[in-house]
């Protein structure tokens, strides 16, 4: 769901994009006497949200991207914890962007997520967590270069992490974004609900 305050630009609420990646996970690795787990993913994300090019907001991004990672878990303290996710982000070009279709091709990007958690339960963990973007290109919109498109963003918040049931994990943020350039400023709420099949 998207709330602005000008609704005529907001495509306002649909799922988004479908995200599939294998992965491999290992650990734990003890480094300097502690823990440490590690993880790769190839993340491919498939143009399959709500998407129309009249609206500036939308779901989904009708781009495909790739978005493989490398993320890290590792013990300061046998209840605190330093996490990070490192992705490198490209995107396919957008055929249908704005209201006159134009083709947008987004600049390659790096981000990261990370959270610093402490466990206060044997089943509870708060902390701070947040994110990093950098875009490494310029936008070309129909060939030509966007002069000042390459976005900016850091962010932090509260987090925590409730293992509910051994197989079920929720996990939540509120993110306070500052530092940014060339896209919209915000609060943004992550909320995830992680279930275990096997």
């Amino acid at each position: 769901d998207i709330d602005v305050d000008d609704p005529l630009n907001a495509n306002d609420t649909g799922f988004g994009d479908l995200l599939v990646g294998p992965f491999i996970q290992w650990g734990p690795h003890m480094v300097f006497g502690r823990p440490l787990f590690q993880r790769f993913e190839f993340q491919v994300i498939a143009p399959t949200g709500k998407h129309n090019g009249k609206y500036v907001l939308n779901p989904g991004s009708n781009v495909w991207s790739l978005d493989p990672y490398y993320s890290f878990t590792y013990f300061l303290a046998p209840k605190l914890t330093m996490s990070m996710r490192i992705h490198y982000l490209w995107r396919s070009e957008n055929d249908d962007y704005g209201p006159f279709s134009h083709d947008l091709q987004a600049g390659d990007a790096i981000h990261l997520n990370y959270a610093m958690a402490y466990q206060i339960l044997d089943n509870l963990r708060l902390g701070v967590a947040g994110y990093y973007l950098k875009q490494l290109e310029e936008d070309e919109l129909d060939g030509d270069e966007l002069d000042d498109s390459e976005e900016q963003v850091f962010a932090i918040g509260p987090g925590l992490v409730w293992h509910i049931t051994p197989d079920l994990t929720f996990m939540g943020a509120v993110n306070f974004e500052t530092a940014v350039e060339a896209r919209p400023e915000g609060v943004r709420s992550t909320v995830r609900l992680i279930w275990k099949f096997w």
